[in-house]
């Protein structure tokens, strides 16, 4: 559902929704309502979306194909614990509703 791609791409609903309208008329995806609760929609990738999406991959392996020569595997680990930190810490930020506020 797109409050869900919202969520975890951490953007809003209302961007998510922009977003996937453009992707709609462009025909990548294709938007229907959940049969099993009618007041939600799910998405759904188009195989003209699968052969875009597999295109963006494949245009981006040399980019990420170079990144694994450059960084050791110590320095993408660190870097990954410092990414988890950040995320657990956005994420309490986020649940206590801003930097020193707490929810009503």
């Amino acid at each position: 559902p797109p409050a869900e791609i919202a969520s975890r791409l951490r953007m809003s609903r209302g961007a998510v929704t922009h977003l996937l309208q453009r992707m709609e008329a462009l025909g990548w995806i294709r938007l229907a309502g959940d049969d099993r609760d009618g007041r939600r929609k799910q998405v759904f990738l188009t195989p003209e979306g699968a052969r875009m999406a597999r295109a963006a991959a494949t245009a981006l392996r040399p980019g990420t194909d170079r990144l694994k020569i450059d960084l050791n595997d110590n320095y993408l680990k660190e870097g990954l614990a410092f990414l988890q930190a950040l995320r657990r810490s956005l994420e309490s930020l986020n649940a206590d509703d801003g930097p020193g506020g707490s929810r009503p």
